[in-house]
């Protein structure tokens, strides 16, 4: 009887065993899948639905946790990596949640802000968050190639998600053109991921929605500019028309994805829209708006083309304008400065506070401090850390020129 009591028993505690077992794999899995596949805190916010608009779209493809860079072979032999965060913007983590006794800022805008042909590093929200201090955190959203209608989107979309204290919507002068942009229609209703749900579930959830939680270690970055023969570059489909415009060995760069192909006829594009009044449409009091609603302070800065406060880049940018570009172009006139003193007029009128730099940057280029780069039209790091440095000065008032009334 004694041997088969402790048969029994020991079959008693295999049977209790096998769950704790069983138990111990599902928690060491769990574990293992949260440390190789992260998370966000918001499911559905990603890098491109703010070019997608409708953030239903069946077929929209996230970018989030992906590493991308930028090059311009003709100017420099380096490539700037683009490490994303888990929404796509090139930044830090993002909590929705305020770090205690810190001031947000949130930073809109194309690849100004996002700091395109710099290091990661060498942004104008990086080189505002140098001066600011660690009493700030500050959040870079800005997206390579977008416009205004773009930040708009985003305007909608993060400012109420994050109610940053300061909002700052960054145009540049590309920005502003004859097309009036339109007002957001869709707007971000987030959803907070299930932090109990098992990550296994959650990864099939968000295949299935185009949505993929990439590992961790899967890091390999993609390039900004195509190559030929992909369709997005215009030299797939257009390269007899456009030889004769551009010097061979730029468009040989341009043809292999390693030089901006969009720099093709820019002086000509650029002197045609600069001397033209831009339509702004709803920008600024929407911006005002939404910032209103959400107890957040609007700031509107404006970043000038380089051409418009020096002829110093004229040589480079006449060798992929062969064609319509004249020695007599001079874009530092006064004709071409319309669209900042529009833009501050506007900001006045609905009492946004708004930054012009182009006399910081005009200054800097007549000391022969040459922000940009030669061929691309992106300023060099430093250019960007300069440009954090002075908006920090300006926006605290230790230089007073802010909310400027232009006539």
């Amino acid at each position: 009887m004694t041997g088969i009591n402790t048969l029994r028993k020991k079959r008693g505690r295999k049977w209790v065993l096998i769950p704790l077992y069983m138990l111990s794999i599902f928690l060491f899995q769990e574990a293992l899948f949260r440390f190789s596949f992260p998370v966000a805190e918001i499911r559905n916010l990603d890098r491109a639905i703010f070019w997608n608009v409708n953030p239903n779209n069946p077929e929209l493809q996230y970018k989030r946790n992906r590493a991308k860079y930028w090059q311009s072979s003709v100017d420099t032999s380096a490539t700037f990596l683009h490490e994303m965060n888990l929404y796509g913007f090139r930044d830090e983590e993002w909590t929705v949640e305020k770090s205690a006794g810190k001031q947000r800022v949130l930073f809109i805008g194309d690849s100004f802000i996002e700091g395109a042909m710099a290091p990661q590093d060498q942004t104008i929200p990086q080189g505002f968050k140098n001066e600011a201090g660690d009493g700030f955190e500050v959040m870079n959203a800005g997206m390579v190639g977008q416009g205004l209608v773009v930040y708009l989107q985003t305007v909608a979309d993060l400012i109420p998600l994050y109610k940053p204290d300061v909002a700052v919507l960054c145009i540049y002068a590309n920005d502003l053109g004859p097309d009036e942009p339109v007002v957001p229609q869709y707007y971000l209703e987030p959803e907070l991921y299930d932090l109990c749900k098992p990550r296994l579930f959650e990864f099939i959830h968000q295949m299935k929605n185009n949505n993929p939680i990439l590992p961790r270690w899967t890091r390999k970055s993609q390039p900004f500019l195509p190559a030929v023969p992909l369709k997005a570059n215009p030299w797939t489909l257009n390269e007899e028309v456009l030889k004769p415009w551009i010097k061979e060995n730029l468009a040989s760069e341009m043809i292999k994805g390693a030089f901006n192909p969009s720099r093709t006829n820019g002086l000509f594009i650029e002197e045609h829209y600069l001397k033209s009044i831009p339509k702004l449409g709803e920008t600024v009091p929407f911006f005002q708006y939404v910032c209103a609603q959400n107890g957040v302070k609007p700031l509107i800065i404006y970043i000038p083309s380089r051409n418009q406060v020096t002829n110093h880049y004229l040589k480079f940018e006449r060798e992929m304008c062969l064609v319509a570009c004249n020695d007599s172009m001079d874009l530092t006139t006064e004709a071409y400065q319309l669209h900042q003193k529009i833009l501050g007029n506007q900001c006045s009128e609905f009492n946004v506070n708004y930054i012009d730099l182009t006399a910081e940057i005009k200054a800097k280029e007549v000391a022969k401090n040459h922000l940009y780069w030669n061929y691309d039209e992106h300023m060099r790091g430093e250019g960007y850390l300069y440009l954090g440095k002075v908006l920090w000065e300006r926006w605290s008032n230790k230089q007073p020129t802010v909310n400027r009334t232009f006539q």
